[in-house]
């Protein structure tokens, strides 16, 4: 096999598992989001929910910020305001 062949094999695997990755942290995000919107009411325990979600508060506090545009307690706290939310 010659090395260009290689290297765009290598390179071909490395996008696809990154491309997993980022589909499986955005599907974690997701669902992060949807438990946090279905009951705003409940108080907001980003460690347990970052825990539920495989990642620490922190990383799910900057990836959720990321992806939304808020921070999870921005969104509780702007569900909680919202009535027609």
């Amino acid at each position: 096999m010659c090395l260009n062949t290689f290297t765009s094999r290598s390179l071909h695997r490395t996008a696809q598992a990154s491309d997993d990755r980022l589909l499986d942290e955005l599907v974690r995000l997701r669902r992060v989001h949807d438990r946090i919107g279905s009951d705003s009411a409940r108080p907001l325990d980003v460690v347990a929910l970052a825990a539920g979600a495989r990642m620490s508060a922190g990383h799910l506090i900057g990836r959720f910020r990321d992806v939304y545009g808020e921070s999870p307690y921005e969104f509780v706290t702007r569900r909680r305001l919202d009535p027609a939310a």
